[in-house]
């Protein structure tokens, strides 16, 4: 009798490059904030593959790319950092109870943009970065005069560089492009995923950086990384991202209540 098929974890078909193209760089173990992720995306055009996550999960043939989010806010000058704990329900088992900093997740299938049969890669990255963060997280904007909500897909991304796990093997199969977000340090903020994510709300990059010094292992490495950059270099951040303007742009549905609406100035749609 023939054995039954096993089961699909994760069923998905999603993008990755050659982990051959990442070593070709000379990508450092850690945050590599000296590769330029517009660049390495831009070149990566011979060297991207879209197959089963399942697959890919085991094979370190192929690196799985990963847009890594940071929520921040300036206060007082001073950086302050959305964090969160994952659940036992998160989609990478791996990483369940750690916590992170970073929100987004694979570029999906459904996720890739195309011209005629050639893939815009960049474009394809920049729409699943921004899925990503419509789907995890939400603003709360109030007015003089009313309260509406408003996502963070919306906000400028400023890129801090490249996450490159050489040691543990879930990163040894993955590869993070790491952006940062600044909004409003006025605005309510909370997970969509309450399921899979423990939010903890806003913290100084300097305390996390304490707490990852303090609690090796807390935090996931990617996170790991990502804080004590912030922490070692605020005034590079700073002159990187500032605190930009943000254009305040109230529309109404048909039962003449607000939509999501805040937009930076200059962006994409």
């Amino acid at each position: 009798m023939n054995a039954p098929f096993k089961k699909v974890t994760h069923p998905q078909a999603i993008l990755a490059v050659d982990a051959s193209y990442v070593d070709s760089l000379n990508v450092k173990h850690g945050l590599d904030t000296s590769i330029s992720i517009s660049e390495f995306i831009a070149n990566a055009d011979a060297h991207y593959v879209i197959a089963q996550r399942d697959r890919l999960e085991h094979d370190d043939r192929f690196r799985q790319l990963l847009p890594y989010i940071i929520i921040g806010c300036y206060v007082d000058g001073v950086l302050w950092v959305a964090f969160y704990q994952r659940t036992k329900l998160v989609g990478e088992s791996r990483l369940g109870k750690m916590f992170s900093i970073g929100w987004g997740g694979h570029i999906d299938l459904h996720d890739v943009l195309k011209d005629e049969s050639v893939v815009k890669l960049m474009d394809t990255i920049d729409i699943s970065t921004r899925r990503e963060m419509y789907e995890e997280a939400q603003l709360h904007i109030t007015t003089a005069n009313e309260s509406y909500t408003a996502f963070s897909n919306y906000f400028p991304l400023t890129e801090l560089g490249v996450l490159c796990d050489r040691e543990a093997p879930v990163g040894t199969v993955h590869l993070g492009l790491l952006q940062l977000i600044i909004v409003d340090p006025n605005f309510g903020f909370e997970s969509k995923e309450k399921n899979e994510l423990i939010y903890n709300g806003f913290r100084p990059v300097t305390d996390l950086a304490a707490d990852v010094e303090a609690n090796p292992g807390k935090f996931e490495p990617w996170s790991e990384w990502s804080i004590q950059e912030l922490a070692k270099r605020p005034q590079y951040i700073y002159e990187q991202t500032g605190e930009r303007e943000i254009e305040l742009v109230i529309q109404r549905n048909a039962k003449n209540t607000p939509e999501e609406v805040r937009r930076p100035l200059g962006a994409i749609y």
